[in-house]
């Protein structure tokens, strides 16, 4: 193939594009997409209800030092419920992952209380050790709270279950409902 042939492949090829748009852009020629359009309108529906990533901070206590690492998870507005769920189940395989809380411990359930301000959170077990002190109890509690305070969601207390029964602790009373502020300045 000489360079005489390969110009002329190339401007009929040129010719052929050029006038395969011109059809489309007079629309004498109508390609069927196989997806919508964005309109102002549909776009305005799919961002009302749409998932959305969120950073958040994940706060944990290890080897007697408070530390935070930035994630992102789905964050569905209109779902408050569902967004703690993953919000802490996120926070719960961090510490699993860090080696502070135990390999099997999972969050089953997240719920409100009728007024929406005080969460309900049940695991399947106890979060906390019989062996960790107070001290290492508290500072792990006050890392999940500071976590969801971080979303600055309305919860003003929040209540800590174990198969939808008061999580027990020596040191900690859980029957009562916990505030969010936390246990007090350091």
């Amino acid at each position: 193939m000489n360079v005489r042939t390969t110009f002329i492949i190339f401007c009929a090829a040129c010719v052929l594009a050029g006038a395969f748009f011109f059809l489309i852009q007079q629309r004498w020629l109508v390609i069927h997409w196989s997806f919508r359009p964005m309109t102002a309108e549909s776009s305005e529906q799919v961002t009302k209800g749409a998932i959305v990533k969120k950073k958040c901070q994940i706060y944990s206590f290890k080897d007697e030092k408070e530390f935070s690492d930035e994630t992102v998870i789905l964050w569905e507005p209109d779902n408050t419920t569902q967004n703690v769920k993953h919000l802490v189940g996120h926070w719960v395989t961090y510490q699993q992952d860090e080696h502070v809380l135990n390999q099997s411990l999972s969050l089953e359930a997240v719920a409100f209380a009728a007024a929406g301000q005080t969460l309900y959170l049940t695991f399947n077990q106890p979060m906390m050790s019989k062996e960790w002190s107070t001290f290492k109890k508290w500072r792990i509690l006050e890392c999940l709270l500071r976590t969801i305070r971080g979303v600055e969601l309305p919860i003003a207390t929040v209540r800590f279950l174990v198969n939808d029964e008061a999580m027990i602790d020596d040191h900690i009373d859980f029957s009562q409902d916990i505030p969010m502020a936390g246990f007090g300045e350091r």
